[in-house]
């Protein structure tokens, strides 16, 4: 006596319906994740965009940032080129009192007096920086200096 099995192949659909847990994990996996080759070349090209774009983003910044500190350390070199040393002035000597003096002398305006003063005792030490806010007004304040004395 001779048995023969015949078996019908199950269609796509058919496996699909048999399986149970991880293997409906494996399966879901891999048919959300079957794409063409334009579609993986796309996925691929957008995700080397994001990746330039952010790349630019932070050059960017540190760009802005290296600016910014050339900007304040122009202005500091410029304000320094502005600024008059003051030395051998009398100790009861008060900002009103250069000011007045460079007033005067039609120097030219005025940004900062700054007179340099003991910690402890709060008294002059004779020294004070004028700064003014062009280079021409320095050039009259020492000439009005010179002519002075």
């Amino acid at each position: 006596l001779y048995l023969f099995f015949f078996f019908k192949q199950k269609t796509a659909y058919e496996i699909s319906a048999c399986l149970v847990g991880s293997e409906m994990c494996i399966r879901d996996r891999y048919m959300g994740q079957a794409q063409t080759v334009e579609d993986l070349d796309e996925k691929i090209k957008q995700k080397e965009r994001q990746q330039m774009e952010e790349i630019g983003r932070r050059e960017m910044k540190e760009l802005e940032q290296r600016l910014e500190e050339a900007r304040k350390q122009a202005e500091e070199a410029q304000r320094d080129d502005c600024t008059v040393l003051c030395l051998n002035l009398p100790i009861r000597a008060e900002e009103k009192d250069m000011y007045e003096f460079f007033k005067k002398g039609n120097c030219g305006k005025i940004r900062d007096i700054r007179i340099i003063k003991d910690p402890r005792t709060r008294k002059s030490k004779g020294v004070a920086y004028v700064e003014f806010y062009t280079q021409d007004s320095v050039m009259r304040a020492i000439s009005t200096v010179s002519y002075t004395h």
